[in-house]
């Protein structure tokens, strides 16, 4: 029988001298993105009662004891 193989070590080196590094930027949450030209698309009120109803009722099963 053979001694399995040792896992290679993985190093992981971060770079934290750029506070702002990350998918995280807190001086940009809440603020548009100066070059998004794209138009939202129309949300109606039709579609906004169906995904507060399909919302609702994921939270009603969520908070029951059981299924």
């Amino acid at each position: 029988m053979t001694k399995p193989a040792e896992p290679a070590e993985r190093i992981v080196v971060v770079d934290q001298s750029d506070p702002n590094r990350g998918r995280y930027d807190p001086a940009r949450v809440g603020k548009p993105n100066p070059n998004d030209k794209e138009p939202y698309p129309e949300i109606t009120e039709e579609d906004r009662a169906a995904t507060r109803a399909e919302l609702d009722e994921l939270r009603r099963r969520m908070t029951r004891k059981s299924a």
